[in-house]
């Protein structure tokens, strides 16, 4: 007489195994998304202290005569209508909205203000250079990013122009 042996999982043997892949699907999904949001956060406080060290070096252009083009906040940051060469701010991105780009006063990654902006969910990324118009020299500088880690989180650096008007 012959037994007849089949290999295989019984149906118990499965269930437990798929259940273990959901837990581990559920967990690193939640973990990826944390680190997606502290991903964000970080490229925004980047972008602010980049802007503020590029803010630094074209007051340096606007004193010296290296730069003949940057002489003052005008030609090297913002002149009201348009972003200055010196500091590059048509290659910032939004970190939450790739679509918003480069720097204006109403749109774009990088936006011009006199007043200290208020961030919001809508405002997520953004870095915001809030300077006062028309420009004087020794002004308050101020460059803010909406972070993003509540709807009302920013990271703010102040520093003082004086690299002329």
């Amino acid at each position: 007489m012959q037994k007849n042996i089949q290999a295989g999982f019984s149906l118990i043997e499965l269930l437990v195994v798929v259940a273990i892949i959901g837990i581990l699907a559920a967990v690193g999904t939640v973990g990826y998304g944390n680190y997606v949001t502290q991903t964000k956060i970080k490229v925004t406080k980047s972008n602010v202290d980049a802007i503020s060290s590029a803010l630094g070096t074209a007051e340096g252009l606007a004193q010296s005569t290296i730069d003949t083009g940057c002489t003052g906040w005008a030609s090297c940051v913002w002149s009201g209508t348009a972003a200055g060469t010196a500091i590059g701010l048509t290659s910032f991105k939004n970190s939450y909205n790739t679509l918003e780009t480069g720097a204006g006063a109403a749109s774009g990654a990088v936006r011009f203000q006199t007043g200290l902006p208020t961030c919001s969910a809508a405002t997520k990324g953004l870095i915001y250079i809030t300077a006062a118009q028309p420009a004087t020299d020794g002004m308050t500088v101020t460059v803010t990013g909406c972070d993003g880690a509540t709807d009302i989180s920013s990271y703010a650096l102040n520093s003082t122009w004086s690299g002329g008007v």
